[in-house]
């Protein structure tokens, strides 16, 4: 259903920036330039002394939907990640808060606008898909897509849970009242997650999955990309209802795996007892097993990006089973101090 132009609600926009005027100097023209038939505004938070993020700041200080403000290099002892944030929400003049990054940028100048179309009284979050931009590899693409769809899927039939995408709308009010972060300001990241998994309500959350309302994200570097999987795990320590997603996870990613090792087994067996009859049963249900992954996963992924190769998919999947683990050790042997403000 169409939304009369009147009905639109007015939104702030807030963006993070640290040692990002390239990415700010690319995107912030896109945001600034959207097509919204209501009031909004793009509030930029950054940092004091870094001298190219302020210059792109000023060049477009003269642009009526533009305000930023900077935080002290000396702010300490909490997440200057969720500082900023903070900052940004109380500077913002509407309720409606639409938060994202500067290594995004809008797919559309629709993007606002299909967004805010799904604030109502009956809705407290939106969360909306940011994809992976086409210089990143097919295996990170699949993997980001994976992790999103029973993302999503929750959100919409239950209680969300969290989000991997920084494309989130939340309410100012009751970030306010409830404090924001408290409760995890001593975690370095995983805002995007403690605000979904905070202030989400049972049916009170929207999910915008349009092409035209999704951000395009730069393609991470190989070391953000580690980190994003490191801070995640630490992250998720930290949710509540964690239990029946963390299960379902589970199960779709171990389901083909183990179904495939079992026929493998078969095989390996009915190969040692020179048995053609179960030999063929046990090829023929490796065969079926991936084909019908190879369908379930198309279903599932294909809407977001068409580029992925069904064929592949499985084998992507078997891959994110692989740097699961690795990534787990890798967590186990760092730090936790590493994942923490400094402030323990």
């Amino acid at each position: 259903m169409e939304i009369k132009e009147e009905a639109y609600t007015p939104i702030s926009v807030i963006i993070t920036a640290h040692d990002n005027a390239r990415e700010l100097e690319n995107n912030l023209p896109s945001f600034l330039a959207q097509d919204y038939p209501s009031e909004f505004q793009v509030v930029v938070v950054a940092e004091k002394g870094d001298h190219d993020t302020e210059a792109v700041l000023e060049k477009y200080s003269g642009n009526e939907h533009l305000y930023y403000t900077l935080i002290p290099n000396s702010s300490r002892y909490m997440s200057r990640k969720k500082l900023q944030i903070t900052l940004g929400v109380k500077a913002a003049k509407y309720e409606w808060v639409l938060l994202t990054e500067i290594t995004c940028v809008p797919s559309s100048n629709q993007w606002l606008k299909k967004m805010a179309g799904n604030c109502s009284d009956n809705t407290n979050l939106v969360m909306g898909y940011v994809a992976l931009d086409e210089e990143t590899p097919a295996s990170r693409r699949f993997e980001h897509i994976y992790h999103a769809t029973p993302l999503f899927h929750r959100a919409s039939k239950k209680t969300a849970w969290r989000t991997n995408c920084q494309n989130l709308m939340f309410r100012k009010s009751e970030f306010i009242q409830q404090d924001g972060f408290r409760g995890n300001l001593h975690l370095l990241r995983g805002e995007y997650d403690f605000i979904v998994n905070k202030y989400a309500k049972r049916h009170h959350t929207a999910v915008e999955l349009s092409s035209e309302a999704r951000l395009i994200e730069k393609c991470p570097t190989n070391k953000e990309w580690q980190d994003r999987h490191l801070y995640a795990i630490a992250t998720r320590q930290a949710l509540k209802r964690s239990f029946f997603p963390k299960c379902w996870y589970r199960l779709r990613l171990f389901l083909f795996p183990i179904i495939a090792l079992l026929f493998g087994g078969l095989l390996a067996y009915s190969y040692l007892m020179e048995n053609p009859i179960i030999m063929g049963i046990a090829g023929a249900g490796i065969i079926l097993s991936y084909i019908i992954n190879v369908f379930i996963l198309r279903h599932r992924i294909r809407r977001y990006d068409q580029r992925l190769h069904c064929i592949l998919m499985p084998l992507y999947e078997l891959g994110i089973l692989w740097k699961n683990f690795f990534n787990l050790i890798k967590y186990k042997r760092a730090k936790k101090i590493d994942f923490t403000s400094h402030r323990l």
